[in-house]
């Protein structure tokens, strides 16, 4: 990345950050290649989420940023930032666009970064619109870690509980 693109990208990241969206629609003008810029946060969609910047976000996917797009540090989509960071308003919006739940690894898991992040309604919301509670992965030492035992671990009883009684039906 040059020093002109990389200046872009902080200046835009802020923007983005900060909740500016006439700053972002400048920014962006009429280019369309802009809306691919890949950071290393992931796209531009995946920082809103991030940030639970909707305005912003709904303006991205109207100019037809992709909203399945892997990136990140995850490497998931953007409803897993999202997720992680407990935007249920952000979830929402991208699932109401379409995004598919990424549960083919742990780190791509919207479930598993809302349970990182203690964020129970976020966990509902994923539940109840037909996320896979069954999936499992090898984390750490051991070989069959599903959202229960993920919550588990990590001391979310409350999320652990759900879950628990979820699995039941």
């Amino acid at each position: 990345m040059d020093n002109e693109q990389s200046k872009f990208v902080k200046i835009m990241r802020n923007a983005i950050k900060n909740g500016n969206l006439d700053v972002v629609k400048e920014l962006l003008g009429n280019n369309d290649g802009l809306l691919e810029t890949n950071t290393v946060f992931g796209s531009w969609l995946h920082i809103a989420a991030s940030y639970g910047r909707i305005d912003i976000a709904s303006y991205l996917i109207d100019c037809g940023i992709d909203v399945n797009r892997n990136g990140d540090i995850s490497g998931g989509n953007p409803i897993r930032s999202a997720a992680e960071n407990g935007q249920i308003e952000m979830v929402e919006l991208l699932y109401n666009h379409g995004t598919i739940f990424d549960v083919s690894e742990a780190a791509k898991n919207p479930l598993f970064g809302a349970i990182y992040g203690g964020h129970y309604n976020v966990v509902q919301f994923l539940v109840e619109h037909g996320i896979d509670i069954a999936a499992y992965y090898a984390i750490g030492e051991l070989d069959k870690v599903d959202a229960c035992e993920y919550a588990k671990q990590l001391g979310q009883t409350e999320i652990e509980r759900y879950l628990r009684e979820k699995s039941k039906s």
